[in-house]
């Protein structure tokens, strides 16, 4: 079990399929159309030959604290991004897709996974764009509040 916020339950180390993933969006452009009800896939498109998809474990995250997080990792990256929302999408769908879904705690965000995308995604440019369009297809946009 991790930790979370402070004096609450510990997060279970298993994903559970009814977890609500949430996939940080940084780009005025992913929540433009995300917000149009057409959530890009680039937003779940890593580098070649990457295989993991950082997510936070909505279903635990307290919205205040989730965006807090975000607005960390925004502030981190160069140049430094504003948190408009996430791509939120089940850990079931996840897993329907062919994919799994990972605690991965970090020091930072107790709330952190990793989607995973199976082996061929890391080998095959264009089975990793399918996976991150089939993702990007389940999944429902949440501004931050």
């Amino acid at each position: 079990m991790t930790q979370g916020t402070p004096g609450a339950p510990p997060l279970p180390r298993h994903v559970d399929d009814g977890e609500e993933l949430g996939r940080a969006v940084f780009s005025n452009r992913q929540r433009q159309a995300a917000e149009r009800g057409r959530a890009p896939y680039s937003a779940f498109f890593e580098r070649a030959g990457v295989r993991t998809i950082s997510v936070t474990r909505m279903s635990y995250a307290p919205a205040a604290e989730a965006a807090a997080i975000g607005d960390a990792v925004g502030a981190r990256r160069e140049p430094p991004a504003t948190l408009h929302g996430w791509l939120i999408v089940a850990a079931f769908r996840v897993r329907a897709i062919g994919c799994d879904a990972a605690a991965s705690p970090l020091g930072e965000n107790p709330y952190h996974a990793d989607v995973v995308l199976p082996a061929i995604a890391a080998e095959d440019r264009d089975a990793q764009r399918a996976f991150a369009q089939r993702l990007a297809q389940a999944s429902l946009w949440r501004g931050r509040l």
